[in-house]
């Protein structure tokens, strides 16, 4: 992704990703204008088809205007995309049986966006994941954001770039990580670059997730994982789903990546096709800067200054075999 221009005023840090919660099963088995980030997909072969419609109308009280959905189609990916925060409101990729079949959760009408949602299909920021109780200082000046998670600021606050049943354990992760960030109980990072050898982190080679869960006694990820080699471009982690033959690769230039298993879904939510979003129904793999970084100077750094460049790019790859 790329996202020229200023973060948060006057130059705070900005490391936005878009927010996919993918379950690569089928649904019947079963996270605007720019704002200065664009997320790349892999289009294999030609595209066949770009097309433009209107999706809905925003209410009054939220400034009105028409939403549109722009549809992209080569021949083996569709992607549909809202000039609402640029929302990714659906990404069909083919399984082996060549048949297409929406992988990210989200909602078939414009409604279930403008009312508060996990951040379905979400490109966040101005700074992606939690800083800790919404505070910081920068050369001397204390900044206080809107608190959104509990304690927490939580990507962007209340006006970030933003603005099915079934379940993810016969999924195969792996991520390319030697060390994540331990986080206390409001979700902040503790400040502990710990390694993944032995524990339930260790994601490097490709675990199916509910064994792994069973086998450490977790209840979820929610945890960001320290990427090697961080400003080239390199493979940061795979998903595959072994019945349908469906798989994704997240290459990227970011320094992290956050690993989050959709352990606050609780069922209430109804999205698309009328599916419901029970816990751990759907999986994000989201690239960004180390979360609360502006408060933790041993992390990379994630502030913005004037004149400089936010650049950075991530790529998704479908695949099925």
């Amino acid at each position: 992704m790329t996202a020229p221009g200023s973060c948060l005023p006057p130059a705070p840090g900005c490391h936005c990703f878009a927010l996919l919660c993918f379950a690569l099963l089928p649904p019947s088995l079963l996270r605007r204008q720019l704002p200065g980030a664009v997320l790349l997909a892999a289009f294999r072969g030609a595209m066949t088809e770009v097309k433009r419609e209107v999706f809905g109308q925003m209410p009054p009280e939220q400034g009105g205007g028409v939403v549109e959905k722009f549809t992209l189609k080569s021949d083996s990916l569709k992607v549909e995309i809202l000039s609402l925060g640029c929302i990714i409101a659906a990404l069909e990729v083919k399984g082996r049986d060549g048949k297409f079949t929406d992988v990210v959760l989200g909602f078939d009408t414009l409604e279930g966006y403008t009312r508060k949602h996990p951040f379905f299909g979400a490109v966040v920021g101005r700074v992606a994941n939690r800083i800790a109780k919404g505070r910081f200082t920068l050369e001397g000046k204390d900044y206080q954001l809107f608190i959104n998670n509990g304690p927490n600021s939580l990507h962007g606050g209340a006006k970030g770039f933003d603005k099915g049943s079934g379940d993810i354990y016969d999924h195969e992760i792996s991520i390319e990580a030697d060390s994540y960030l331990p986080v206390d109980d409001t979700k902040i990072p503790t400040g502990e670059v710990a390694a993944v050898q032995g524990t339930g982190f260790d994601l490097r080679q490709p675990v199916e997730l509910g064994k792994q869960l069973r086998s450490f006694h977790l209840d979820g990820f929610d945890h960001n994982f320290c990427l090697r080699q961080a400003g080239a471009r390199r493979l940061a982690a795979r998903a595959r789903h072994p019945p349908t033959g469906r798989a994704l690769e997240v290459h990227t230039t970011q320094p992290g990546i956050q690993f989050y298993t959709g352990n606050n879904l609780d069922g209430s939510l109804k999205g698309k096709g009328a599916a419901t979003y029970p816990k751990h129904s759907a999986f994000c793999l989201e690239t960004q800067g180390w979360p609360d970084a502006v408060n933790k100077p041993h992390f990379p750094s994630t502030l913005l200054r004037p004149g400089e460049e936010y650049n950075h790019t991530t790529w998704l790859l479908f695949s099925s075999a």
